[in-house]
């Protein structure tokens, strides 16, 4: 997930259902996350739902391991242990 200095609302209208399924999520926090990967991938060039989900998962893996302070300071030949990972992720997604 890209995370930003700064956000900007938006607003958009939901149908109940879609409303009383995201409330559900956002007593975990999750909501603006779900609907921030949907429409990313959603405005991504490649709009077939596979395609979109496995890249926005290599994304979230991505960040996962950037944010990882045990990942960060562990190295193995010389190469730190988060950019070793994050370049053989970033070669799937080509």
């Amino acid at each position: 997930m890209e995370t930003a200095k700064r956000m900007i609302p938006y607003q958009v209208y939901l149908t109940e259902s879609t409303y009383a399924a995201l409330k559900k999520h956002a007593k975990r926090r999750q909501a603006s996350t779900i609907v921030r990967a949907a429409i990313d991938m959603i405005l991504t060039e490649d709009h077939e739902p596979y395609t979109a989900g496995y890249k926005q998962g290599l994304k979230d893996a991505v960040d996962t391991i950037q944010a990882s302070d045990l990942a960060k300071n562990l190295s193995y030949k010389g190469e730190n242990l988060a950019d070793g990972l994050t370049s053989k992720i970033k070669e799937l997604q080509s």
